[in-house]
This record gives C-alpha cells, structure tokens and sequence, in this order.
C-alpha cells in the first residue's frame, strides 16, 4: 500500500468512491433530498474543491496502482493562533468498498499517516466529526488517540410545517446588541466542550465566535430577525445547497432568547422565512443533551435528521 498526494490523473477514482461510499450523512437519509443531489453536494461542495490543483488538501491510499480510498483535510487558522499551535482538520476519510475488509487497512493508515503529517506540521490539535452511526469510522478514530469530545444533532424543518396562525406577523429584520450575543450564544463547538483544553483557551474561542457573529450581522452576511419582546433568531442562506437541491435552504446560526421565549420567537421567525424568503427547508446544529433548545425545535415542528460526533486528538500525546 503506498499513501501520496492526490494527483489529477485521480480525478474519476476519487469521484467514484465519494460517490458511491456515503449513505449515513444528513442528506442521503433525509427524502427531502433525491440520491441524485445528495450525492452532488457531496462531490461538489465538500470533495471535489479540496481536490484542486492549486491547493490540493487530499492524500489517497493505493495498492497495485488501483487509488483505494481518499482523505480531505484542512486547517483552522484563527483558531491555531489562538491556540498557540496549528489545528489540523479531517474534513472527509472514504474507502472503497471492497477494500474496507482488508487486512491493509487503509481507512486506519490514512488516519495515522495524517497525524504524523500534522504533527511535522507543528499542529497541536487534530479535529473530525463522522456520523454517530458510523461505527467501523468511531473505531478507527478511536483506536488511533482520537476522543469523542461533542455529540450533536442536526433538526430540519420543512415550509409544510409551517402553522398557519391567525396572530399576526411581527418580525423585523433588525440586528442584536453584541451584549445580547454574548448571553445566548449557544452553538455546539467542539473546542467550548472538550475539557482537557484550558479555560483560558476555551474563552478565546468562544469571544472568537461571538466577535465573526456580529461581524456578519453587521455586514450583512448573516439573516438577523428581531421578533419584538422575544428575542432574535440569526440565519444563514444555504446557497450551494439550494443551488444543487433546486429548493430553498437556511441554517438557523443562533436562537438568542430566554427559554419561556424560544417557541414564539422561532415560529415567528419560521413563518417570515416561509413567506418572505420562500424557505422551504431550515436547518439547525444543536448539543444532542441541550433538552431545552430541542424541546423549543420539536414544539416548531423541527424534526430531528441526523446524530453527529466531534473527535479530537492532542498530538503531543505519544501517537498510537
């Protein structure tokens, strides 16, 4: 087995194993979807960009001169800076299906080939998220010094759902002063959850996101609605996705709301989003344990797709 950098020549094989090696994501299990545009936004938008020639981020795995599987990695640049050290990133590991069996273990190889190539990068932190299902990846992260360090769900709700309500709508678009972000800031960040980082640096990263959060409402990247005496609800367009699906797609970024507020603030928002910006699909990322936030999706008809695990492993620990 010989591990090397991805080379164009690579192109169909990497193509043909994206294509045909995932089914447990968000999107294969999510009918919303056609196979057809799952499997596109798969290629498309996370495989095929890291894959460039310009700034090839993919190592493959070969045998007999057949690329057996891929691996896609990035980094974080902002985040290493504070860290103190580089954070390396595992964005996508496939393997062809008929060499997952194999005593050459290939998904394994690429694992460990990439903490070594981070750890001569001077990265301190390796991060990667997979499927909760996926157990065969669960193991082969594990087994080589990775720890799960945050488990979280994606909701998704579908512009049917949207309850017709004879109140009327009151949603401004409006923006939050940055001391309302600052207390309801609630996303799932592996970094925030990982209890053997300092206190210290798990501060820096949370005051970095709330700083790119006002960023982007200020500028205008983010959806900020106000719902008068409830709170804001913050969204981002999915555009990639909705341009391969065909229909509409939001994210909800943040709910900043008291819990007793949530539901009306969120259906509110919800119906804007339906009738003003034609929405047919609002996603959101949430703690799997955070009860009040899902109990406050569920009651606006949010519909849980997806279980997710975030992995970290420290490279100054001996590598496995």
């Amino acid at each position: 087995m010989n591990i090397r950098r991805y080379e164009d020549r690579d192109f169909e094989r990497v193509r043909q194993i994206a294509l045909s090696s995932f089914c447990l994501d968000s999107f294969h299990k999510d009918p919303f979807f056609t196979r057809e545009a799952a499997d596109r936004i798969i290629w498309e938008i996370w495989t095929m960009p890291a894959c460039d020639g310009s700034r090839n981020r993919c190592f493959v795995t070969e045998y007999e001169g057949i690329v057996t599987g891929f691996l896609l990695f990035g980094g974080m640049k902002e985040l290493g800076r504070l860290y103190g050290r580089k954070i390396g990133t595992i964005i996508i590991l496939a393997v062809d299906e008929k060499y997952r069996n194999s005593t050459q273990k290939y998904g394994s190889s690429l694992v460990r080939f990439m903490a070594g190539f981070f750890q001569k990068a001077g990265a301190g932190i390796i991060t990667v998220g997979t499927d909760a299902d996926n157990i065969p990846a669960l193991k082969c992260y594990v087994s080589s010094g990775f720890q799960p360090v945050l488990r979280w769900s994606i909701f998704r709700h579908y512009s049917q759902d949207v309850i017709s309500r004879e109140e009327p709508l009151q949603v401004i678009e409006d923006r939050p002063e940055k001391s309302l972000i600052d207390k309801y800031f609630n996303r799932p960040v592996s970094f925030l959850s990982d209890p053997e980082l300092t206190e210290d640096f798990r501060l820096k990263v949370r005051n970095y996101y709330l700083s790119n959060l006002a960023d982007e409402i200020g500028s205008g990247g983010l959806l900020s609605l106000q719902v008068p005496g409830s709170g804001y609800v913050i969204f981002q367009e999915e555009k990639a996705v909705s341009e391969i699906s065909g229909k509409k797609i939001w994210r909800m970024n943040d709910l900043l709301a008291q819990p007793e507020n949530r539901k009306v603030c969120l259906n509110q928002a919800l119906r804007y989003l339906a009738e003003k910006k034609g929405a047919q699909l609002v996603e959101c990322f949430t703690e799997t344990g955070d009860k009040t936030m899902i109990s406050a999706l569920e009651a606006c008809g949010f519909r849980k797709v997806h279980d997710a695990v975030t992995l970290h492993h420290k490279i100054q620990d001996e590598l496995k």
